[in-house]
């Protein structure tokens, strides 16, 4: 552990509202310590005499206190209230950890963290001061540490930041000796501008110190602040102040003074430690405009905000647009903190009053999370329709198509899609009359297994179901009655000459083997009176009692399948002349198409068979439209040179089957040796002789290297029409 340094001989008490700084510097000034730094120094357990501007307060620390106490022989916690640390509580943003200095006898006293001081508090070497209260006592006041600062509510002036001579900063070291030690001119001579008709300005000010001293100061009864905590509401200033620092500098809503002042620079790039006091005075109290009177003032100076011609932008476009960083960095970022509630509420009340849903409202994470400031809106999007219907957004856009929902633009040119919340609410109630499956099941007397079926061929209306995207089914009420009072109507009671009847299970797994007719189908063919059905005396009529007569059944079976144009694969067979294996490869291949209409029950549609038949030949049928013999065909086919959907080498198929259009194109390309020869007007010797010279493109299929006879050789068109010009 280091030894503690000698007191100074020297000692000076801390004067009212002096900075540790200031202090050291009068030590060092009394003890002639040249360079003053020199002092601190001392405190900071370094060596040498350069000099330097090294922030003590920044580093303090416990060991650093006990050589001050050594040094200047003052009470620890009066050394610890002259330093900006006891800014902290104010100043430290709610969101971060205010740090603690650990003291003797248990004491934590607040501690600044990070660079949070840096921004906020003007440094040693650039300090602002009054020169009124230099007059009476030249010491640096820890009060003119904060760049929130700005004025004297003793003499009721600005500070001032520069040597009004040289207009170079001002130092600690030069309050003190109380002259620029740039240019040696007096800083006490010089001149401040007075505020003292000021109301508001002042008042601001007023505010504000008092936070920071935390003396309780009673405000102007012209104007009242909202009663919550003062980092609360210094931080929503500050916060307002840095998005001023974004605007320009003729906005007829900025604060001023009535006196004529320096023009300043543009302050949009400028840190905060470099504003000037008069900047800083009226950015502050442009600020505390909003919060005076809470909350229309915040209203107001959103709607001035607004209007600002910063981009020539109109009213009314989106609160992003409208608002900037405000919003963005604000808004929507630090002031997000619980300890913001007031402001969130406030400015909630304005966003609905002043916007519509547009593009940008919509997507924002203050629309999509705050339920309750949703509710206050007519008009909703699709996201909150979701949730309060418990469906997808793909269902509400279905439900548009249909007409259950009308359909709304968002007023942007984006034109999003918006819904009334009061249809959205309505079509939530009539949700809510519907009933689940197992209790439709148990009103019909029906597996819950048959339900989606009814509904798929419109016996029953599903309100919500999986196949229109939603989690489970509800199925309208009326629905249900509806259907067993038609049943009821359509029943007969069972008499003594009792027709072969079956109850609907049994039915429709004899129906499924034969045509894939389901339970739903059977009772839709019930309700239409093609099949009747039957109740046994004193049992209820519910689905599950009634019994159906086999003989309609079938009858049905034959209408139902000529109504849908279907064939079975036995009749499959019959009309397209193959084997079941060769139907079976036809399908695999994609050739012809089998409907599995329900479960294991295969059809085919006749239509599309018949126009297979139309569309495709046997060999002996392509013989006769190529004009050659069947065997020539064949070759073909086995040679590859003429493509062939089905046959012995593809599928297994007893004969070649080809297509129409293959075989026009063949005819179309080639010629047989007559055809060759009558269209180049020789006799057929003097053709084969152009063959053999080459003068004419040949085939020959399915004799390899050997040549084939001339009469089943095939003549290019192409190359014989190229020689009719010669010959």
């Amino acid at each position: 552990m280091s030894m503690l340094p000698p007191s100074l001989l020297r000692r000076r008490s801390l004067l009212p509202d002096e900075s540790l700084p200031s202090l050291l510097m009068r030590l060092a000034k009394a003890n002639h310590y040249d360079p003053p730094s020199i002092v601190i120094g001392l405190a900071l357990a370094q060596k040498g005499e350069k000099e330097y501007y090294t922030d003590i307060s920044r580093s303090l620390s416990p060991p650093i206190l006990e050589r001050l106490i050594a040094l200047t022989k003052i009470d620890l916690l009066a050394l610890y209230s002259s330093t900006y640390h006891r800014f902290a509580p104010t100043i430290t943003p709610p969101d971060i950890a205010i740090g603690y200095l650990e003291l003797t006898n248990n004491i934590a006293m607040p501690l600044f963290t990070g660079k949070i001081a840096q921004s906020q508090l003007r440094p040693e070497f650039a300090v602002q001061f009054c020169p009124k209260c230099l007059r009476s006592l030249a010491y640096h006041r820890l009060i003119w540490v904060p760049v929130a600062v700005s004025a004297c509510l003793e003499h009721k002036c600005l500070l001032i930041n520069r040597c009004p001579q040289c207009g170079k900063a001002v130092k600690i070291r030069d309050i003190i000796e109380a002259y620029c030690s740039s240019c040696k001119a007096s800083l006490i001579e010089t001149e401040s501008p007075q505020v003292n008709d000021d109301k508001f300005g002042l008042f601001s000010q007023q505010v504000i110190q008092s936070w920071f001293l935390r003396d309780g100061i009673s405000h102007s009864a012209l104007f009242s602040v909202p009663e919550q905590p003062v980092n609360a509401l210094y931080r929503f200033i500050d916060g307002l102040r840095m998005a001023l620092m974004q605007v320009k500098s003729d906005w007829s809503y900025l604060h001023r003074l009535s006196m004529e002042m320096q023009p300043t620079s543009s302050m949009v790039k400028m840190k905060a430690q470099t504003l000037t006091p008069y900047q800083s005075y009226c950015l502050y109290a442009t600020a505390m405009k909003s919060i005076v009177n809470w909350p229309e003032s915040f209203y107001d100076f959103l709607d001035a905000y607004r209007m600002q011609p910063t981009k020539g932008k109109q009213i009314n476009h989106s609160v992003g647009y409208d608002l900037g960083n405000l919003y963005y960095n604000w808004l929507e970022g630090y002031w997000q903190n619980p300890i913001f509630t007031f402001v969130q509420e406030a400015f909630n009340h304005y966003f609905v009053k002043q916007y519509s849903l547009k593009h940008e409202v919509i997507k924002s994470g203050r629309y999509r999370t705050n339920r309750e400031l949703v509710k206050r809106f007519s008009y909703i999007t699709v996201m909150e329709a979701t949730d309060l219907l418990h469906t997808s957004p793909e269902m509400i856009k279905f439900l548009v198509q249909i007409g259950r929902l009308t359909k709304y633009e968002s007023l942007d040119v984006h034109k999003y899609l918006r819904l009334d919340r009061s249809e959205v609410l309505a079509l939530q109630a009539k949700w809510l009359d519907s009933i689940n499956l197992d209790e439709a099941a148990a009103l019909m007397g029906v597996s819950i297994k048959v339900i989606p079926g009814m509904v798929r061929i419109g016996l029953l209306v599903a309100e919500q179901s999986p196949p229109e995207g939603f989690h489970y089914w509800r199925i309208n009420k009326s629905s249900v009655t509806g259907l067993m009072k038609m049943l009821d109507e359509r029943c007969y009671e069972m008499g003594k000459n009792r027709p072969l009847v079956m109850n609907l299970t049994n039915a429709s797994r004899w129906s499924v083997t034969k045509s894939g007719l389901d339970s739903a189908h059977l009772l839709l063919q019930a309700t239409k009176g093609l099949i009747r059905i039957y109740y046994e005396k004193d049992q209820p009529i519910q689905i599950r009692n009634l019994l159906f007569d086999r003989s309609d059944i079938e009858e049905s079976l034959t209408k139902f399948y000529a109504e849908n144009g279907w064939v079975d694969r036995k009749e499959a067979i019959k009309l397209l002349g193959i084997d079941h294996l060769t139907l079976t490869q036809w399908v695999n291949s994609g050739l012809l198409t089998m409907h599995n209409y329900y479960r294991n029950c295969h059809v085919f549609d006749r239509n599309k068979i018949e126009e297979f038949l139309a569309n495709h030949v046997r060999s002996k049928a392509a013989a006769e439209i190529l004009g050659v013999r069947k065997s020539d065909v064949n070759l073909l086919a086995h040679g590859g040179f003429l493509k062939a959907v089905s046959g012995p080498s593809i599928d297994g198929n007893s004969c070649h089957i080809f297509s129409r259009e293959a075989l026009f194109q063949w005819k179309n390309d080639w010629l047989t040796y007559k055809e060759a020869a009558k269209l180049l007007g020789i006799k057929e010797r003097m053709l084969f002789d152009f063959a053999k010279r080459g003068l004419i493109v040949t085939l020959r299929p399915g004799y390899g290297a050997k040549p084939s006879g001339e009469t089943r050789t095939w003549y290019s068109r192409q190359s014989v029409l190229g020689l009719q010009e010669n010959v």
